[in-house]
């Protein structure tokens, strides 16, 4: 398949589960399988898309949305008992899942992004890494994240990045996908041609086909990124072995978007229908909407953007300028143009920002109002993390003393995020806080991160305070299984079953 740029992009969100004749969406299996990118935060419904280079990008933004929704779980849940478990949810979830809804039309507002020479399989992700990154910081106040500096941002990214990319490099080494340098450097420079690009979701046709599967329809397949159609028909009960498939015509039946080929998605309808191409009405999901149109997260309906005093759930739902500000007394809010210094805000946990360019909202308690303040730098005193401006800065010192810090990295002293401060990260990249100093990931039998949440596959043991191994396919559950399966409750005695097979 020429790999869609929104699934290498989306990498961080939901890298998509091929359904076995059916929706993953089973109400038979619990929900609470651990966070994972082949699992978590995938359109269930209608399926997903192969990971690829495209859906790689689509994960800053799936990060900043699980950020968004950390803070819906703390306020819904002002005691703070779930805060911790919330937040970490949410946040691997969409970490695993991808970096920023990129575009391909090129614009005049340039970010000095990538020349466009072809790059080498062994130096495209740190290639796409920087060049994503200095466009980022070129074009401050554009996205839902931020950073405050280059360096952080690759670390940040990069921690996201390394593992899905990896794997689909390695599938190149085995014959399995085809790599094409020429593609590879026009799709980053696409990406990184003007900051209009930076927040578009149409995808630059050099990054679908950057890296291509290189398995015919009936060959034998592991995943969908090793076939030339994108669709790998799962075969076993387990879904590990399969059968590159041609994809589906559209406006057939479907249930996962990766039955529907390129530039296509498995619809609210069940029907395979073109990406981006749905209307004003038109039932829609993360990828249906026409360009300039946004999708209702509640009625799932296309809609087109509000003006100035129309009510929204988010600026998404707002024409630009303006932006959607929250209302004190209820969860709506009302659009209208960005927030003043010194204004009332509504902290968002650090993404959405209502304030104009240049502020943040600020405020020590992320439930109660903050107050649109300067972004600090490095070094200037802070009195909240929120007001040092990227995901890879804390505010820290002693009190009345505190300044805007790079986040700790390996060996250096750290402490859990505190999630009402506005923080998410305790470490830079990708090392945890362990008994308050940055380490590397903890593996099974090492003592659990300061958050009490282990990586992937693994679940602390309050008790012992130790990272063990979740079950797996056909073990006994009681609501949690390894990533990529869900527990079945619908038996007498669950089981651990593959949810690419559901």
């Amino acid at each position: 398949m020429n790999i869609s740029w929104r699934s290498l992009s989306a990498l961080l969100v939901a890298v998509s589960v091929a359904a076995c004749g059916t929706s993953t969406n089973s109400a038979a299996v619990s929900d609470t399988t651990a966070p994972d990118a082949d699992s978590q935060g995938s359109d269930t419904s209608a399926g997903g898309d192969s990971s690829t280079l495209a859906d790689t990008q689509a994960g800053a933004d799936a990060t900043a949305d699980a950020a968004s929704d950390v803070g819906a779980d703390v306020q819904a849940d002002s005691s703070g008992a779930d805060v911790n478990d919330a937040a970490d949810s949410a946040v691997s979830d969409a970490a695993d899942d991808a970096l920023a809804d990129t575009a391909t039309d090129a614009g005049s507002d340039g970010t000095g992004g990538y020349s466009g020479a072809p790059i080498a399989l062994e130096e495209f992700t740190s290639t796409y890494l920087k060049a994503m990154c200095s466009a980022t910081m070129a074009c401050p106040g554009l996205l839902d994240f931020s950073f405050s500096t280059a360096a952080g941002c690759e670390a940040m990214l990069g921690s996201l990045l390394m593992t899905k990319i990896g794997a689909l490099i390695g599938e190149v080494k085995q014959g399995l996908v085809v790599y094409d340098p020429v593609q590879a450097g026009l799709c980053v420079a696409a990406l990184t041609a003007s900051c209009t690009n930076l927040v578009k979701v149409a995808a630059p046709m050099a990054c679908d086909k950057t890296f291509v599967g290189a398995l015919a329809a009936g060959a034998t397949c592991a995943e969908h990124t090793q076939c030339s159609s994108g669709w790998c028909a799962k075969l076993d009960s387990n879904c590990d072995i399969g059968k590159c498939t041609n994809a589906l015509a559209l406006g057939a039946k479907c249930t996962a978007n990766v039955e529907c080929g390129l530039g296509n998605e498995c619809g609210n309808a069940g029907v395979c229908a073109p990406k981006f191409a749905a209307q004003v009405g038109a039932g829609c999901g993360p990828s249906s909407c026409a360009a300039g149109l946004y999708c209702d997260d509640l009625s799932m309906i296309c809609g087109a953007p509000k003006p100035a005093g129309g009510s929204c759930l988010n600026s998404g739902q707002c024409q630009k300028p303006n932006v959607c500000i929250p209302d004190a007394a209820s969860q709506d809010g009302v659009c209208g143009p960005p927030l003043a210094l010194g204004a009332y805000c509504k902290p968002t946990f650090g993404t959405e920002n209502t304030c104009a360019p240049g502020l943040a909202c600020v405020s020590t308690d992320q439930l109660k109002p903050g107050t649109c303040m300067a972004i600090a730098p490095l070094g200037a005193p802070c009195i909240a993390t929120a007001q040092c401006g990227g995901w890879d800065a804390v505010c820290r010192g002693a009190a009345g003393k505190k300044t805007c810090q790079t986040l700790p990295t390996k060996g250096q002293p750290c402490s859990a995020p505190d999630y009402f401060a506005g923080e998410i990260f305790s470490c830079l990249g990708e090392f945890e806080c362990v008994s308050g100093v940055c380490a590397d990931l903890p593996v099974a039998g090492s003592k659990c991160p300061d958050t009490g949440k282990c990586p992937d596959g693994l679940i602390c043991d309050d008790a012992a305070k130790i990272c063990k191994l979740l079950p797996g396919a056909g073990a006994p559950c009681s609501g949690m299984c390894k990533p990529g399966f869900g527990c079945k409750m619908d038996s007498p005695n669950p089981t651990c079953v593959a949810l690419k097979c559901m």
